[in-house]
């Protein structure tokens, strides 16, 4: 019989309790300092409805943690013209689209993926505009190679966070060089040599990957290969995405392995993109004179991503529901985890 990642149920969201707490002095943590990590986010210019209705169903996930990162599919761009008109798809957004990401506690995007250079330069520079106007910080993307390489930092009285972001995706025309725009692109010295370097400046290293087969919740050989280098260079923790669907999360070294978070806000009708995954980190004021924090816990959250069944509205599942919903999900293996589930 396999092993199935536990479930917790914190104010009606549904958590899977992937570490045990780090506790301070009475047994609780009292001021944890959360991240939460999201999956894809695209969406359409050609949306109708007001866009904020798309993100009314995790309002309150949102407001729960004091930062939370997404992936920013696509541009935020009027410009029309298609750097890579023989691919099948060019993501774009409304200009309007940093300003409700702000409003709805986003504060941090990822953009090292295969939508970020849909519009060439000027739609990177474009939503460079956008994001910066809404004091959204973002890293993956960059003018040159060094520059989409640069993490993206976030600090809290002293302790530090440091986030890389990397795709394995296609057109390799839309890779980052010494001299030409684009996207982080992660080769095994460069991956190293990134978060050896971050780790020196940083508490926590977390490292974001755009990679796997879209619509497959199989983890592929090249994920695998990289959240092993990655791990090994000294990153605490691996997320990934980009299959539009969630993949499999394990432990590596004591490491957590989130392969494939799914989406999180995503204007389309695909059968495939059921269920997402949302990574929370909670950090807790440590008791030792030599650090601020610790990690307390890692966790994850279940979404039903389904737009054919959630009307555009994604929202945390409930146990019974994820039950009835993704039943595929647990006869795939999606888990692998020694822990078993658990409601309160």
């Amino acid at each position: 019989m396999r092993r199935i990642v536990p479930f917790v149920v914190y104010l009606g969201l549904l958590d899977f309790s992937l570490a045990t707490a780090v506790p301070s002095v009475d047994g609780r943590c009292s001021k944890p300092f959360r991240v939460q990590f999201f999956g894809d986010v695209y969406i359409s210019d050609k949306y109708p409805a007001p866009i904020d209705s798309l993100f009314s169903g995790v309002s309150q996930l949102l407001k729960s943690a004091d930062y939370n990162i997404v992936n920013l599919e696509g541009v935020i761009s009027k410009h029309a013209e298609r750097a890579f008109p023989n691919m099948p798809f060019s993501l774009k957004m409304n200009p309007n689209t940093a300003a409700v990401l702000k409003k709805q506690g986003v504060s941090h995007v990822t953009r090292a993926n295969n939508h970020s250079m849909d519009f060439g330069l000027v739609g990177l520079l474009d939503t460079n505009a956008a994001l910066s106007d809404n004091d959204i910080k973002w890293t993956g993307v960059g003018n040159t190679v060094v520059e989409a390489m640069s993490p993206m930092m976030i600090e809290r009285d002293g302790f530090k966070l440091g986030i890389l972001a990397f795709t394995t995706t296609l057109p390799k025309e839309a890779w980052a060089s010494s001299t030409s725009p684009g996207v982080a692109y992660p080769t095994p010295e460069r991956l190293r040599e990134s978060i050896k370097s971050l780790k020196k400046q940083v508490d926590y290293v977390i490292v974001t990957f755009h990679w796997g087969e879209e619509r497959s919740r199989t983890v592929r050989p090249h994920q695998v290969s990289l959240a092993e280098i990655a791990i090994m260079a000294g990153a605490d923790s691996v997320v990934g995405h980009h299959a539009h669907v969630a993949q499999n999360i394990v432990k590596s070294a004591e490491k957590w392995i989130f392969y494939g978070l799914g989406n999180f806000v995503f204007t389309s009708r695909s059968p495939h993109a059921d269920v997402g995954l949302a990574a929370r980190y909670e950090f807790c004021p440590s008791q030792k004179k030599s650090q601020i924090y610790q990690i307390a816990e890692v966790n994850g959250i279940a979404l039903d991503t389904l737009n054919t069944r959630n009307n555009f509205t994604t929202k945390p599942i409930t146990l019974s529901n994820l039950l009835k919903k993704a039943k595929s999900y647990f006869t795939d293996e999606l888990f692998d985890s020694e822990m078993v589930f658990k409601e309160e």
